[in-house]
């Protein structure tokens, strides 16, 4: 099943709509890094701003979408969109994450930063 197709089987089942859904991969992201990472508000920062992050990361909620879509279509009789809803939002928080983010992700939030301090120090030698 591609993304898309994933997302809208999703739509279907939850009532969700595309701001909804991109919305709640954002917050469930973000959630993810804090729980994995702590509060270190420096290194979060970094890394939610690294698209190597966020690729792997939607990937990551494809794949949860997948086990709630396996795991919860013959309940969508019971309740309808408000059930499916809930549940779907249960299956998405950050220990219900398949995996953690791979090396190649660090290096590249990595590179940003070094990037970021290079810049601000030939910033500074110019004043």
């Amino acid at each position: 099943m591609t993304h898309s197709e994933t997302k809208q089987q999703i739509q279907r089942l939850t009532g969700v709509d595309d701001r909804e859904y991109f919305e709640a991969v954002l917050d469930s992201g973000e959630k993810f890094l804090r729980w994995y990472l702590g509060e270190g508000p420096a290194l979060l920062k970094e890394i939610a701003e690294t698209p190597a992050y966020w690729n792997w990361y939607a990937n990551q909620f494809d794949i949860m979408d997948q086990v709630f879509i396996h795991t919860y279509t013959c309940a969508g009789t019971c309740d309808g969109n408000n059930v499916m809803k809930r549940l779907w939002y249960v299956s998405h928080e950050p220990n219900m994450v398949p995996g953690f983010p791979s090396k190649s992700v660090f290096d590249k939030v990595y590179e940003n930063m070094m990037q970021e301090v290079l810049k601000t120090g030939k910033e500074a030698q110019r004043v």
